[in-house]
């Protein structure tokens, strides 16, 4: 019987072996190809059988290929997978990956416990320094995890020292030059004066001279000290009566006098004599152009519109509104009340055209009338006779 026929007889049998040992042995063939007699009752064998043992027995599998995604990474991406490599003799195939590496102290690598995670800590943070407030800042930059600080200099006359936690700087003087005043009189060359002297360690001399204006004395002491004193001045002066022929020649103030100012009203002048006052033979009264207070105006009108004015003078701390009641009759209402006993009110006969007249009517405590007629019939009151014409009012205390 032949390995063939045995072949077959086993597949008939359906005895498969679920188990290879590694000594055992496979049949190899190729598929589909003719044997090598044909018409022959008996089963001819394959020409390319062939026996491999079980440990030799090697399948090409289909190759696998590994690659990083994306591709091509772009900035600063590093890649995991490296390459694949399969041996020509065996068939193995070998997928390499690249290992991680920190090249900070302050990043670590370490395997999970479980031992499926490869786990990255950093103890250091992405910080970074700013300079605060409208000063020189000493704050530079960021270089990797590196925070650069600019450092402190000594200039001219610093000097710095530092402490564990502390930066100290002082000043040492000026430069090692030390200054010696002194003072000289001089009286010669120009007006006598002091020379004040400033001389430096180093050979530098700064020079500065006081002068005595008028009534204005220096006088150099010595031991570097300098008086300044005042000399002549007023110390006396006469008052006179501004009127030649007044009561009398007025009186002289000396430094240690009093004078008594006193006001009076109704006198224009301001007169210098010991004037009705007995308290105080030196006194001086100052009089007052009014103590009353006034509102002067020019008021004008046209058609059925209320008066319009324009203020020439006013100290009466009041304001007045203008009103047309009916034809030729309008009323000036006080932004305050007065006292109608304390007015008087003058309206002159300043008019568009002539002879017209207007008149004051109605004087209260808020205010008056001012009526205007035609004097060709002063019976009829008539508008559009005002243009700048002036109203006067007094209010007296």
């Amino acid at each position: 019987m032949n390995i063939l026929t045995d072949i077959l007889s086993l597949i008939r049998q359906n005895k498969f072996s679920k188990v290879a040992e590694r000594d055992d042995v496979l049949v190899l063939g190729k598929w589909n190809e003719q044997p090598d007699m044909t018409g022959v009752a008996s089963p001819i064998p394959y020409k390319s059988v062939k026996l491999i043992k079980i440990k030799d027995f090697k399948v090409e599998g289909t190759k696998c290929d590994h690659k990083n995604t994306p591709e091509k990474p772009s900035g600063d991406i590093a890649t995991v997978y490296q390459k694949t490599e399969t041996d020509p003799v065996t068939g193995e195939c070998t997928v390499y990956f690249r290992t991680l590496k920190s090249l900070s102290p302050n990043l670590t690598l370490a395997q999970s416990a479980d031992n499926d995670y490869v786990e990255i800590d950093t103890s250091g943070e992405p910080n970074l320094a700013a300079n605060v407030g409208t000063g020189f800042g000493l704050w530079k930059n960021k270089v990797g995890e590196t925070l650069n600080f600019k450092s402190i200099i000594a200039g001219d006359n610093i000097t710095i020292a530092e402490s564990p936690n502390e930066i100290t700087i002082n000043a040492t003087g000026s430069g090692g030059v030390t200054y010696t005043f002194s003072s000289s009189p001089q009286s010669t060359g120009g007006p006598q004066h002091v020379n004040l002297n400033l001389d430096g360690s180093d050979g530098s001399l700064n020079n500065v001279k006081l002068f005595g204006g008028s009534n204005v004395s220096i006088t150099d002491n010595g031991s570097n000290e300098v008086t300044i004193s005042s000399s002549g001045g007023m110390t006396s002066f006469n008052v006179y009566d501004e009127n030649p022929g007044g009561a009398g020649p007025g009186f002289s103030v000396s430094q240690s006098d009093d004078v008594l100012m006193w006001g009076r009203n109704g006198i224009e002048t301001i007169t210098g004599v010991p004037l009705g006052s007995t308290a105080n033979p030196k006194s001086i009264a100052m009089g007052l152009t009014h103590y009353y207070e006034s509102y002067v105006t020019k008021l004008s009108q046209t058609g059925n519109a209320a008066p319009t004015e324009d203020i020439l003078y006013n100290d009466t701390g009041r304001t007045l509104s203008w009103q047309r009641v009916t034809v030729g009759r309008y009323t000036g209402t006080w932004s305050t009340p007065v006292d109608p006993n304390k007015v008087t009110i003058n309206v002159s006969q300043v008019f568009k055209n002539h002879p017209n007249i207007a008149n004051i009517i109605g004087v209260g405590i808020n205010g008056f009338t001012v009526t205007t007629n035609k004097a060709t019939n002063a019976a009829i009151d008539d508008d559009s006779i005002l243009l700048d014409t002036p109203l006067e009012i007094r209010i007296y205390p």
